[in-house]
Protein backbone atom coordinates (compact mmCIF):
# COMPACT_ATOMS: atom_id res chain seq x y z
CA UNK A 1 0.00 0.00 0.00
CA UNK A 2 1.30 3.41 -0.94
CA UNK A 3 0.43 6.30 1.33
CA UNK A 4 -0.04 9.54 -0.53
CA UNK A 5 -0.42 12.78 1.34
CA UNK A 6 -3.79 14.47 0.99
CA UNK A 7 -3.70 17.86 -0.68
CA UNK A 8 -6.03 20.83 -0.56
CA UNK A 9 -9.25 19.92 -2.28
CA UNK A 10 -9.81 22.89 -4.52
CA UNK A 11 -11.93 20.95 -6.98
CA UNK A 12 -14.16 19.35 -4.36
CA UNK A 13 -14.51 22.69 -2.60
CA UNK A 14 -15.74 24.22 -5.85
CA UNK A 15 -18.14 21.30 -6.41
CA UNK A 16 -19.47 21.62 -2.86
CA UNK A 17 -19.91 25.37 -3.20
CA UNK A 18 -21.70 25.07 -6.54
CA UNK A 19 -23.90 22.23 -5.31
CA UNK A 20 -24.83 24.15 -2.17
CA UNK A 21 -25.62 27.35 -4.08
CA UNK A 22 -27.75 25.43 -6.58
CA UNK A 23 -29.68 23.72 -3.79
CA UNK A 24 -28.24 20.27 -4.49
CA UNK A 25 -26.57 19.92 -1.10
CA UNK A 26 -27.83 20.66 2.38
CA UNK A 27 -26.66 23.98 3.77
CA UNK A 28 -26.48 22.84 7.38
CA UNK A 29 -25.47 19.59 9.07
CA UNK A 30 -29.07 19.04 10.20
CA UNK A 31 -30.60 19.11 6.70
CA UNK A 32 -31.77 15.82 5.23
CA UNK A 33 -29.79 13.84 2.71
CA UNK A 34 -30.13 15.07 -0.87
CA UNK A 35 -31.19 11.71 -2.26
CA UNK A 36 -33.30 10.50 0.68
CA UNK A 37 -31.10 7.71 1.96
CA UNK A 38 -28.72 8.77 4.66
CA UNK A 39 -28.47 11.59 7.15
CA UNK A 40 -26.58 13.99 4.84
CA UNK A 41 -25.29 14.26 1.29
CA UNK A 42 -21.84 13.34 0.03
CA UNK A 43 -20.49 15.03 -3.11
CA UNK A 44 -18.40 12.87 -5.45
CA UNK A 45 -16.23 14.10 -8.31
CA UNK A 46 -15.74 12.15 -11.56
CA UNK A 47 -12.98 9.65 -12.30
CA UNK A 48 -11.46 6.45 -10.96
CA UNK A 49 -9.99 8.26 -7.95
CA UNK A 50 -12.76 10.74 -7.08
CA UNK A 51 -12.81 13.17 -4.19
CA UNK A 52 -15.54 12.84 -1.57
CA UNK A 53 -16.87 15.91 0.21
CA UNK A 54 -19.54 16.58 2.84
CA UNK A 55 -20.68 19.52 4.94
CA UNK A 56 -21.90 17.69 8.07
CA UNK A 57 -18.64 17.88 10.02
CA UNK A 58 -15.58 15.71 10.69
CA UNK A 59 -15.88 11.96 10.05
CA UNK A 60 -14.29 8.97 11.72
CA UNK A 61 -14.86 6.44 8.90
CA UNK A 62 -15.32 6.45 5.12
CA UNK A 63 -16.25 3.34 3.17
CA UNK A 64 -16.74 2.72 -0.58
CA UNK A 65 -18.57 -0.44 -1.65
CA UNK A 66 -19.79 -1.91 -4.93
CA UNK A 67 -23.60 -1.54 -4.90
CA UNK A 68 -24.27 -4.77 -6.81
CA UNK A 69 -21.63 -6.66 -4.79
CA UNK A 70 -22.00 -5.14 -1.30
CA UNK A 71 -19.68 -7.73 0.23
CA UNK A 72 -16.84 -6.06 -1.69
CA UNK A 73 -15.41 -3.07 0.14
CA UNK A 74 -13.43 -1.21 -2.50
CA UNK A 75 -11.76 1.18 -0.06
CA UNK A 76 -12.24 2.02 3.59
CA UNK A 77 -10.44 4.31 6.01
CA UNK A 78 -11.06 5.16 9.65
CA UNK A 79 -9.64 7.06 12.56
CA UNK A 80 -10.64 5.31 15.80
CA UNK A 81 -10.79 7.82 18.62
CA UNK A 82 -10.35 10.73 16.23
CA UNK A 83 -11.75 12.37 13.10
CA UNK A 84 -10.74 13.62 9.67
CA UNK A 85 -12.07 16.43 7.53
CA UNK A 86 -13.54 16.57 4.03
CA UNK A 87 -12.51 16.41 1.28
CA UNK A 88 -10.92 12.97 0.97
CA UNK A 89 -9.49 11.75 -2.34
CA UNK A 90 -10.05 8.07 -3.09
CA UNK A 91 -6.86 6.13 -2.41
CA UNK A 92 -5.24 9.01 -0.52
CA UNK A 93 -4.84 8.30 3.18
CA UNK A 94 -5.06 11.42 5.37
CA UNK A 95 -2.54 11.80 8.20
CA UNK A 96 -3.28 9.67 11.31
CA UNK A 97 -5.93 7.65 9.45
CA UNK A 98 -5.91 3.84 9.13
CA UNK A 99 -6.63 1.86 5.97
CA UNK A 100 -9.16 -0.91 6.60
CA UNK A 101 -9.47 -2.01 2.96
CA UNK A 102 -7.59 -1.05 -0.17
CA UNK A 103 -8.98 -3.63 -2.61
CA UNK A 104 -9.54 -0.88 -5.21
CA UNK A 105 -7.27 2.13 -4.85
CA UNK A 106 -8.51 3.02 -8.33
CA UNK A 107 -12.18 2.37 -9.07
CA UNK A 108 -13.42 0.44 -12.10
CA UNK A 109 -15.08 2.64 -14.76
CA UNK A 110 -18.74 1.81 -15.33
CA UNK A 111 -19.25 0.20 -11.90
CA UNK A 112 -21.88 1.54 -9.49
CA UNK A 113 -20.42 2.39 -6.06
CA UNK A 114 -21.78 3.75 -2.79
CA UNK A 115 -19.71 5.99 -0.54
CA UNK A 116 -20.64 6.07 3.14
CA UNK A 117 -19.29 8.71 5.53
CA UNK A 118 -19.67 8.00 9.25
CA UNK A 119 -19.65 10.76 11.88
CA UNK A 120 -18.79 10.21 15.55
CA UNK A 121 -22.37 11.15 16.54
CA UNK A 122 -23.77 8.17 14.61
CA UNK A 123 -24.96 10.06 11.53
CA UNK A 124 -24.15 8.50 8.16
CA UNK A 125 -24.00 10.21 4.77
CA UNK A 126 -24.36 8.18 1.60
CA UNK A 127 -24.23 8.75 -2.15
CA UNK A 128 -24.18 6.38 -5.10
CA UNK A 129 -22.12 7.07 -8.21
CA UNK A 130 -20.67 5.40 -11.29
CA UNK A 131 -16.90 5.58 -11.68
CA UNK A 132 -15.82 7.20 -14.94
CA UNK A 133 -12.70 7.24 -17.10
CA UNK A 134 -12.22 11.01 -16.72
Amino acid sequence: MTRRRATAGGLIAAVLAAATLSGCLPTSPDDNDIDGFGDFGVAVTRGTAPEYGWLAGPANRLRVIRVLEPHITAWEISRPGGTFEAPVAHGVVPDSVEVNSDAETLLTPGVLYRVEVYLPNGRIGRSEFVATND
